[in-house]
């Protein structure tokens, strides 16, 4: 610690914490304060050891145990020690382990997802550690695993990864910087691969393969290879089976070209049955010749041509009949497959499907843990848990969603006493909620604590060289509240473990729009703060769609939120037309027109637009449109036509949205109806 004052402040109040651990009969309420408050005052110094020190032997005090006071007061001690020698109060002596520093206890249930979501993480790291590619690129990438990593160990309570992590991220990030740098930073990586994997497999086996190096003077000497499990470790009793979503993906593409065939079948049997129609045509026509021809007769056409008439009228009779039965056939294959086909989508959908309730659960433990560690009383509400989305895209939300529950309590929820004198209740609350939008996912983490200090965020962004003055003096709430995902920018006063460093919300951001979302905030100066993510879904996979047209264009509705399809009864009062919703520029009405009414079945939530022509419902493969056009109109994926050509899906609820903002409300509200629309 450079600063003499500031070193002098904390040897006091270390001094003054360290009596009052050695007070005989010290209550346990009284010892968790003091131990809070030192780490507190600890974190405020940055001596981030010391703070995870301390940090340890609270929770094994909030756990029962009464002897670790002892080591807290000797723990002190030593830092009071440390600090008036001019030394860092509780040296980092990473990768030797603290000598508190435990095997963690986590609940079978939480580690039957916790191990194999970590193993994964280390799967990634090693494809990072096999790119040939930009080291310093991928060094960056790692950096990302690595926190992830952390913090999903300090969520669960495993503080021997999340201690391990924190030594090896630090590591990484003081390396970064040229190539050269990041390539030796990424050998230095590699060579504590195993070790990170041991940790998570088997940690106290780790932690004694670390104390064992306690004599080596080069810490970043080759660890010991990862061990296989000891014979008495337990064994996992997960009856899962896990299946890369890679191989998902190529079934339901597989799928996805059997429904296509399926179409192609149908409208093969609709073909068929055409040119039945059309023999039975011919054959009548030869029948009603041979009527005008008459019997044979001397005089007229010979008794073998019409012998051999009456024979084609028969076989064309005959013909005609078989491709009939060939085409009911056809008919009933094409249903058969495109029954199999949705019920093996739905099935494998489902594989592949997680409740947002895979996202909360993180978070809500992250908040209740840090509002603990921090002194907070809060209350977690959640909204939308059962709400089933893509299982890849539930996992790449829980970093960032994490990250933003994490800051609403170390930058948001203020401590009870700071809330009943500003009129609040000494309990906080955080919020977490997630809804569709049309094609668009909405998750909120909301906390109704002091909000954000916009003078504060303006002078640290100017002081950080982030923002220049006189832009920092125009700039208003949006700009500011954009600065704060800025690295290395933070309105935290201390440092801690999980929040406050500048690290998590740019990385929470970077991973948001990796997703083709974005994260906005809105800042509420003394009521709290909403942090929203917003991510395009991706739709895959079959749907029903229903081909329109309107103003001479073809469009495919998605048939999902289509209440009713009705034909317009006044041609006087008539919704738009469809196409001016999704380009206000097209000009026109379709006569004489079909309306549709979209929206959710809820009373007052539909409206209404037509079109000139409806065709019948078909099932389609659809796959995901790019973010760019997700964002330019009501479009939901790309499907393919019957001659192949490309079609942007319409979906029903974002056409309803930009009625709501594009067009005025001339036209009545649709009668209330929750019916689909029947094929036609």
């Amino acid at each position: 610690m450079a600063d003499p004052e500031l070193r002098a402040l904390l040897i006091g109040e270390l001094r003054r914490h360290e009596a009052s651990l050695r007070m005989p009969e010290l209550e346990a309420q009284v010892a968790r304060r003091v131990l809070h408050a030192a780490k507190g005052s600890a974190g405020v110094a940055g001596e981030r050891a010391l703070f995870d020190a301390l940090a340890r032997i609270e929770k094994r005090v909030a756990g029962g145990e009464s002897a670790a006071l002892a080591e807290a007061a000797e723990l002190l001690a030593a830092a009071i020690s440390n600090l008036e020698e001019g030394k860092v109060a509780c040296p980092d002596t990473w990768p030797l382990p603290p000598a508190d520093l435990r095997p963690p206890a986590i609940p079978a249930a939480t580690a039957a997802r916790y191990g194999p979501e970590m193993h994964d993480r280390i799967a990634l790291l090693d494809e990072v550690l096999a790119d040939t590619g930009d080291p310093v690129a991928a060094l960056e990438r790692a950096f990302r695993h690595i926190h992830t990593m952390k913090g999903a160990a300090s969520t669960v309570g495993d503080d021997v990864l999340a201690w391990f992590c924190h030594g090896l991220e630090t590591r990484v990030r003081r390396d970064a910087g040229s190539e050269a740098a990041a390539r030796e930073a990424l050998t230095e990586l590699m060579r504590w691969r195993a070790m990170l994997s041991q940790m998570v497999s088997d940690p106290g086996r780790a932690l004694e393969s670390l104390r064992a190096m306690s004599n080596r003077t080069a810490p970043s000497t080759r660890p010991p290879e990862g061990a296989p499990p000891r014979a008495d470790a337990p064994h996992s009793v997960d009856t899962w089976l896990r299946v890369p979503g890679a191989s998902l993906d190529r079934v339901l593409e597989r799928i996805g070209r059997l429904s296509m065939s399926a179409s192609e079948l149908r409208s093969q049997a609709a073909g068929t049955r055409e040119l039945a129609r059309r023999l039975r045509a011919q054959r009548s026509s030869l029948l009603e010749a041979h009527r005008l021809i008459g019997p044979p007769r001397p005089w007229g056409a010979p008794a073998a041509a019409i012998t051999r008439m009456e024979n084609v009228a028969s076989e064309l009779g005959s013909a005609a009949e078989t491709l009939e039965r060939v085409a009911s056939l056809a008919r009933l294959q094409a249903r058969t497959v495109r029954q199999d086909v949705a019920a093996s989508q739905a099935d494998l959908g489902a594989m592949r499907q997680a409740a947002m309730q895979f996202v909360f659960e993180p978070a809500r433990a992250a908040i209740e843990a840090m509002a603990q560690r921090e002194g907070r009383l809060v209350h977690v509400t959640v909204s939308g848990a059962t709400l089933p989305i893509d299982r890849r895209l539930a996992e790449a939300l829980v970093d960032p969603v994490l990250q933003l529950a994490r800051n609403a309590v170390a930058h948001g929820l203020e401590p009870p006493g700071v809330r009943l004198a500003a009129g609040k209740s000494d309990v906080g609350t955080v919020a977490l909620s997630a809804e569709l939008r049309g094609v668009h996912l909405v998750v909120t983490v909301q906390d109704d604590g002091a909000g954000v200090d916009g003078a504060t965020v303006r002078k640290r962004a100017v002081r950080a060289g982030a923002i220049g003055e006189e832009l920092a003096e125009q700039a208003d709430d949006e700009m500011l509240m954009n600065l704060l995902f800025l690295p290395g920018l933070t309105t935290r006063k201390g440092p801690d473990e999980l929040a406050g460093r500048g690290v998590g919300l740019d990385l929470a951001q970077h991973s948001v729009r990796r997703l083709g979302g974005r994260i906005r905030i809105l800042n509420r100066p003394g009521r709290g703060l909403d942090a929203i993510i917003d991510v395009p879904l991706a739709a895959r996979g079959v749907v029903s769609v229903l081909w329109v047209t309107s103003l001479g264009h073809t469009f495919a509705l998605s048939s999902s939120n289509v209440l009713r399809v009705r034909q317009r009864a006044d041609a006087a009062i008539s919704p738009p037309a469809l196409a001016r919703c999704i380009d206000p520029s097209w000009v026109g009405m379709d006569s004489p027109g079909y309306v549709i009414d979209v929206g959710r079945e809820i009373p007052g939530d539909s409206v209404s637009f037509c079109v000139a022509s409806v065709s019948a419902i078909e099932q389609v493969a659809v796959r995901p449109v790019s973010p760019l056009i997700a964002t330019a109109g009501p479009y939901a994926g790309v499907i393919m036509t019957s001659v192949g050509a490309p079609a942007l899906l319409i979906d029903p609820l974002l056409v309803a949205d930009r009625m709501r903002s594009l067009l005025p409300r001339s036209f009545p509200p649709p009668p209330p109806s929750s019916r689909r629309p029947a094929q036609h």
